[in-house]
């Protein structure tokens, strides 16, 4: 008996690359975690990063990371992992799963500035 392959949804690939679970791993320095308390107070849950560059971006624009958080609560289609959906701003919110973490800390959110390519 051989072991189920894992599913991949094929529009998910772009430029023949799949999207990587847990990227934010590869390149952590280039990644600020933003604080669970700052994330629960917006009734999320999972981990979320803001790349050091958006991270300038927000505080360039004078937008705190509270009215960031704020954009996830409103309706909005469903996700999948491995989708990123523009935030407006210039910004992009990537969902991501990664295997090595547990509970809601397997899923993440990557934003990032539109034109970066760090997750991918």
């Amino acid at each position: 008996m051989t072991a189920p392959q894992p599913r991949v949804d094929l529009s998910l690939i772009v430029d023949g690359l799949v999207p990587t679970p847990g990227a934010h791993h590869f390149s952590r320095s280039d990644w600020i975690e933003i604080p669970d308390a700052m994330v629960r107070k917006h009734s999320l849950s999972g981990a979320f990063f803001v790349s050091k560059e958006a991270d300038a971006f927000l505080h360039q624009k004078g937008l705190p990371i509270d009215l960031l958080l704020c954009w996830f609560n409103k309706p909005r289609m469903a996700v999948q992992v491995g989708e990123s959906l523009q935030m407006g701003q210039g910004l992009e919110a990537f969902f991501g799963f990664d295997e090595a973490e547990r509970g809601a800390r397997a899923f993440f959110v990557e934003i990032s500035l539109r034109s970066s390519a760090s997750h991918h």
